[in-house]
């Protein structure tokens, strides 16, 4: 590093800012992820048999919800992304 010009020094610079920034957006990414896991892990603890045939609203967006009954409440539909889901049991 001592014997590189300063321009090239100042590429390098800008370099490793664009590699922080990737890394830095990558790491909120993450820790937003690990954040809604956490918040369906703790959901999913909720529920229990005693919950079969209770009403509940179901989540179309974020702020749209719509009238339904818990039908099995053993199983969970899990959206893998994309418009994909997949059905699991709670446990």
């Amino acid at each position: 590093l001592d014997s590189m010009p300063l321009d090239q020094l100042n590429q390098l610079k800008s370099s490793e800012e664009s590699r922080l920034q990737a890394i830095s957006k990558n790491y909120a990414m993450l820790r937003a992820s690990a954040s809604k896991f956490q918040l369906a892990k703790t959901a999913l603890s909720n529920i229990s048999p005693s919950h079969d045939g209770k009403d509940i609203l179901i989540p179309l967006t974020e702020s749209l919800y719509v009238p339904g009954k818990v039908r099995e409440p053993s199983k969970v539909m899990v959206e893998l992304g994309t418009g994909f889901f997949v059905e699991k049991n709670v446990k």
